[in-house]
C-alpha cells in the first residue's frame, strides 16, 4: 500500500490534521460550530454526576483543563451536548483515554452516546482555521485564478460525485490571530464523503505545483451550499399583521408549512414601446419550486400567463411557517401571568394572525428563471409575482443597523463606509456588484446586516441540480452572519443605495459567520429580458 493509498471519509481525513483536540467517540467534528447554553437539566446532572469524577480522572492524566458543558452544532447536523474541557497542555498523548473515561460518566448517568460528546482541546494549537476575504492584491489574485479551471477540471476526472465547490480565501488560524493569512484554495466535499482523500491532495498539489508556490496553500473540507429554506428558524412577524410587506419580509408558497424565504422588493415590468406595465415583486425560484434535493427535476425557465393560468403558484405574507410560529406564541404567552395591557396586545396580534390566517395571499407567480446557468456561467435562480396590492417604493436597510464601527470597516477599506440613507430614502437605481465591495441586505432571518464581497468567485458544483457548475460571488459577513436559512431572496444594495443583486445561497462552512452567495442584478436583467422581451426597473 503506497503513501496516502486508503479510504477515509471528508471528516476523518480532516480530523487527522489536528493533534490538539480529541473526542471520548468518534471522531471530533469539524470547525466551525454553534455554541449556545445547555439545558438546566444536562447542567444539573454534570454538576451531580460528572464534574467531581472528571476533575479526577483529569488529575489522574496530569491534564489541566477548564470544564464547561455546552450545545454545539454544524449546519445539518444534529446538536449535541459538548462537555468542553480546553488546557494549554501541549502533550496529547493521554487526552483520548482521559475522554474515553469521562465520557462513560454520562453514559453511566443515563445520557445517550448521540447527545453527548467529551472533547480535550488546546485552543491555541488546535487547526482551527477560519476565511476572511482575499486582498486586492493583483499578484495574489492572478496567481489564485489561474488555478480554477485546472482545479476544476481535476476534480471532476478525480471526484465528480464529490466535489460541492472551490474557494479562494486568506485562512488564518482563530486563536493565533498575530500569525500572517494565508491565501488558500480550499476545495469543499459532500458531508460523509469518503475516497482516498490523501492521496487526491497529493495529486492535486502536483498538478498545480508550477501555478502555486509559497506562501499559497490547499485545504480540503467538508461542506455543502446550502439554499436554506427548508425548516429555517421561525420568526416573528417584523411588523403588525395588517400592514403592507416591506423589503425584507417573510414569504412563501400558499400552504407550505416548513419552507420561508424573502421577499426582495418590487418592480415594474415594462413592454418595449408600449404604455403596458405590470407591477411585480422579487424573490429566488428555488422558493416557489421548493427544490433542495437531487432527486428534484429541473424546472425550465417559463411565462405563465396570469390571465388563463389555472394552475398558478401564489405566494403568501408572512409564510405560513412563520404563521404558524406567531399564533403558537401568542397563544402560548395568553396562558402565563400577564398584566391587562400585555393580555390585551397579544391577544390583539393573535386575533390579527388568526383573521390572516384565512386570506394571506399576496400575489400569483407569473414569470421564473428555472435552475440553469447564464452565458456567463453564473447560476440563474430569480422569480416574479405579480402583486398589485402590496407594490410600493423599495426601502434599503436602515443607517442604524449598522451603528457599530466594525459593520462599516471592510478590509480593503482605510475609513468607514459612509452609509447614511434617512427615513425617506429610497432604493432608485441599478448598480454593478463590485468585488471587494461592501454592500447590506435586508432578509427574513437575520434583517439588516453588511458584509465584504470576495475578490474572486467560488465555483460551486450544483449536484442537486442537472450538475452544471457556476461561479458565483461571496459575500462574507463583518461581524455577524451576512445570511441564514431563510434569507434568500433578499434584495443587496451597495454603499450609494443601488440594487446590486439577490442572495440565493449561503454556506456555514468557511469561516466564523455564515457567507452569502449573490445573483448580480445585472445578470437577472439581462436573463429576464432574453426570456421574456420584457425589462424592468424600480418605482
Amino acid at each position: 500500500m503506497t503513501d496516502g493509498d486508503f479510504i477515509c471519509s471528508i471528516e476523518s481525513y480532516v480530523a487527522s490534521h489536528d493533534r490538539f483536540r480529541v473526542v471520548g467517540y468518534n471522531i471530533p467534528r469539524a470547525y466551525p460550530m454553534r455554541m449556545g447554553a445547555s439545558g438546566q437539566n444536562i447542567v444539573d446532572l454534570v454538576d451531580k454526576s460528572v464534574d467531581a469524577a472528571a476533575a479526577q480522572i483529569l488529575q489522574h492524566y496530569r491534564i489541566q483543563a477548564s470544564r464547561a458543558i455546552y450545545r454545539r452544532w454544524r449546519p445539518l447536523e444534529e446538536v449535541m451536548h459538548t462537555y468542553l474541557l480546553e488546557t494549554s497542555d501541549t502533550d496529547p498523548s493521554t487526552w483520548r483515554q482521559a475522554a474515553i473515561e469521562i465520557n462513560h460518566l454520562f453514559l453511566n448517568a443515563g445520557v445517550p452516546q448521540e447527545m453527548i460528546e467529551v472533547e480535550i482541546v488546546n485552543p491555541s494549537l488546535s487547526n482551527h482555521k477560519t476565511s476572511t476575504v482575499l486582498p486586492s492584491d493583483p499578484n495574489i489574485l492572478n496567481a489564485l485564478e489561474s488555478t480554477r479551471s485546472k482545479t476544476v477540471n481535476f476534480l471532476q476526472a478525480y471526484a465528480p460525485s464529490y466535489w460541492t465547490s472551490v474557494a479562494f480565501h486568506m485562512r488564518h488560524n482563530k486563536f493565533r490571530p498575530q500569525e500572517p493569512k494565508k491565501p488558500t484554495i480550499l476545495v469543499f466535499f459532500r458531508i460523509a464523503a469518503c475516497t482516498r482523500f490523501e492521496y487526491l491532495e497529493q495529486e492535486l498539489k502536483k498538478h498545480l505545483k508550477h501555478d502555486l508556490i509559497a506562501p499559497f496553500a490547499i485545504e480540503f473540507l467538508s461542506g455543502e451550499i446550502d439554499l436554506g429554506m427548508d425548516n429555517p428558524r421561525p420568526m416573528l412577524p417584523r411588523r403588525p399583521i395588517g400592514a403592507l410587506p416591506r423589503n425584507g419580509d417573510s414569504l412563501g408558497v400558499r400552504g407550505e408549512k416548513f419552507e420561508a424565504g424573502t421577499l426582495g422588493g418590487w418592480l415594474t415590468l415594462r413592454w418595449p414601446g408600449q404604455t403596458r406595465r405590470t407591477k411585480v415583486a422579487m424573490t429566488v425560484f428555488h422558493l416557489v419550486s421548493g427544490q433542495k434535493t437531487p432527486d428534484d427535476p429541473v424546472l425550465h425557465p417559463r411565462a405563465v400567463d396570469a390571465t388563463t393560468s389555472s394552475n398558478k403558484t401564489q405566494m403568501e405574507f408572512p409564510a405560513a411557517y412563520d404563521r404558524k410560529f406567531a399564533i403558537e406564541h401568542y397563544n402560548d404567552r395568553l396562558q402565563g401571568k400577564l398584566s391587562q395591557a400585555q393580555r390585551m396586545a397579544y391577544q390583539k396580534e393573535l386575533d390579527r394572525l388568526v383573521k390572516h390566517d384565512a386570506k394571506p395571499v399576496i400575489g400569483s407567480v407569473l414569470y421564473y428563471s428555472g435552475v440553469r446557468k447564464n452565458s456567463k456561467g453564473r447560476r440563474m435562480d430569480w422569480a416574479l409575482f405579480e402583486t398589485e396590492s402590496t407594490w410600493t417604493e423599495n426601502i434599503p436597510p436602515s443607517a442604524a443597523s449598522f451603528a457599530n464601527p466594525a459593520s462599516r470597516f471592510p478590509s480593503s477599506a482605510s475609513a468607514e463606509v459612509f452609509y447614511e440613507p434617512d427615513a425617506s430614502t429610497r432604493i432608485r437605481r441599478f448598480g454593478k456588484m463590485q468585488l471587494g465591495g461592501w454592500v447590506v441586505k435586508s432578509g427574513r432571518t437575520t434583517s439588516d446586516t453588511s458584509g465584504e464581497v470576495n475578490h474572486l468567485r467560488r465555483s460551486i458544483n450544483w449536484q442537486a441540480h442537472n450538475r452544471f457548475i457556476s461561479e458565483e460571488i461571496e459575500v462574507m459577513g463583518l461581524n455577524s452572519d451576512f445570511v441564514d436559512g431563510g434569507d434568500s431572496g433578499s434584495w443587496v444594495s451597495n454603499e450609494e443605495g443601488e440594487l446590486v443583486g439577490m442572495l440565493i445561497a449561503k454556506d456555514s462552512n468557511a469561516s466564523n459567520y455564515n457567507i452569502g452567495f449573490v445573483s448580480d442584478i445585472g445578470d437577472i436583467q439581462e436573463d429576464f429580458e432574453a426570456l421574456c422581451g420584457w425589462t424592468f426597473t424600480l418605482p
